[in-house]
């Protein structure tokens, strides 16, 4: 399998399938008129929005966090934050082969993200060197399952008492906080912490090497890393708050550490979400996918009682984007009088041609596919021959490269169908999934969410 290399790319936004006619008895669609003058009335809007975030406004705060933690890192370094966990990330790259993230709020869902959308596929199953040395990672702390916890400290050693003699044995531990002002410790902190002592052999310089903390500037867990001296400590950002700014949180050390210490090219995730503001910012309405996307969401929800939105996604590694896209919507306020939050429907090849029928009755859904137009890696060649070295699999290939044009064949069947039946659909391109264009999508969430909300607010007043 060969890697391919990042090349920024914009994504694409096609509404067309939301401007269907859907028959007589069936409801309405988005007339593609009032779409164009919607998209055209949001531009004031937005540009209300880049100034409160020129201002620092609350609820738009991660807008310029990229570009601050980019400028920051070209002006130093050595000292900018960037620059700080860089530095700790490399530490724990040739000291551990496993982290552990321990934090509450769901704040993790967006280094899910960074996780399956940027690393290999089954990363936790690899060896050391097929990661490139970079650890394992696994969360916790957001649930209440008490057999996962158990489960992950019987795999680290914890319950035999095993104390770590060698890089692949040894394990290190983060421990996220969820507010500036004041942290209670996060579920299963203390039992992940006594664990890693006993895994140290009780050597305190080990332990303050191999954890992190992410905090407050008072609380429990403040208390805790102060007592213990903790060496590699990370302020809890501003702009984010417990009750709905977690889920804003992904280019945040929040959501950038564990990506740093899975290896992944933080640089280029927040080079992404830039491109997304740039665009958001100077793409008139004709040209701008978030004010188009906020346009016909609106229309639907508005005018035509479409308050049920399903993520329909034909790629694996969309599906923490879809759940950490559910906690964005539930995290704003009063959100469940504007929408819901989406339903995830994962295609297969069991489902795909007959996804429409993931309801019985057409009601007031709307499918937003999301696709992917090429790989992170070469297209699978069934006769390859280190697939095929004997060559007795010939008879059963009828072709070369078949599964991207099935693929591709699949998805438009399934909107064909479910267009046929009436339902509502929009697609958005995803170039590819790499750092670049993942950090172009989550930022383009944000602002969708953001500025949806801000455009029913106003209809409210």
């Amino acid at each position: 399998m060969k890697l391919r290399g990042n090349k920024l790319k914009q994504l694409r936004f096609d509404p067309s399938g939301s401007f269907m006619d859907r028959g007589k008895g069936v409801g309405g669609c988005v007339n593609p008129d009032e779409y164009r003058q919607v998209a055209k009335g949001l531009e004031k809007i937005r540009d209300d929005l880049i100034r409160d975030a020129s201002a620092s406004h609350p609820d738009t705060s991660f807008y310029y966090r990229p570009k601050e933690l980019l400028e920051e890192y070209g002006r130093d370094r050595f000292k900018s934050q960037l620059a700080t966990l860089f530095k700790v990330a490399n530490c724990f790259h040739v000291s551990v082969d496993r982290v552990v993230v321990v934090n509450s709020n769901g704040s993790e869902l967006g280094a899910r993200t960074f996780l399956d959308g940027c690393c290999q596929p089954f990363w936790n199953e690899l060896s050391r060197g097929a990661r490139g040395s970079k650890p394992r990672i696994y969360f916790d702390g957001s649930n209440l399952d008490n057999d996962a916890t158990q489960g992950l400290l019987r795999l680290l050693g914890a319950t035999q008492g095993r104390i770590a003699t060698s890089v692949e044995d040894a394990w290190g531990l983060v421990v996220i906080g969820n507010s500036r002002e004041c942290d209670d410790l996060p579920p299963a902190t203390l039992p992940f912490l006594r664990a890693l002592e006993t895994s140290c052999g009780g050597d305190v310089s080990k332990i303050r090497q191999r954890f992190i903390a992410v905090t407050g500037t008072k609380g429990k867990l403040r208390h805790l890393v102060d007592g213990f001296e903790c060496t590699n400590l990370f302020p809890f950002p501003n702009g984010v708050h417990a009750e709905s700014g977690v889920a804003f949180s992904p280019f945040s050390i929040i959501g950038l550490l564990p990506a740093a210490l899975l290896g992944v090219n933080v640089i280029e995730l927040l080079v992404g979400a830039v491109a997304m503001n740039d665009h958001f910012e100077k793409a008139s309405a004709q040209e701008n996918i978030i004010l188009q996307s906020v346009a016909v969401n609106y229309l639907l929800s508005k005018h035509h009682n479409f308050k049920s939105r399903i993520m329909s996604i034909w790629n694996s590694p969309l599906a923490s984007i879809a759940f950490w896209y559910q906690h964005l919507v539930s995290s704003l306020p009063d959100h469940e009088k504007i929408f819901g939050p989406p339903t995830l429907f994962l295609n297969t090849l069991a489902n795909s041609p007959y996804g429409s029928k993931l309801n019985q009755t057409i009601g007031d859904r709307v499918f937003h596919n999301i696709l992917v137009e090429d790989y992170r890696f070469d297209h699978l060649d069934p006769n390859h021959p280190n697939l095929n070295p004997t060559n007795v699999y010939n008879h059963l290939n009828d072709a070369e490269n078949r599964f991207p044009g099935e693929l591709l064949a699949a998805v438009e069947e399934a909107n064909q169908i479910r267009q046929s039946m009436g339902y509502l659909t929009t697609t958005l391109w995803i170039p590819r999934i790499d750092e670049l264009h993942l950090g172009q999508l989550l930022q383009m969430l944000m602002l969708t969410t953001t500025l949806e909300h801000r455009l029913i607010e106003i209809d409210q007043r």
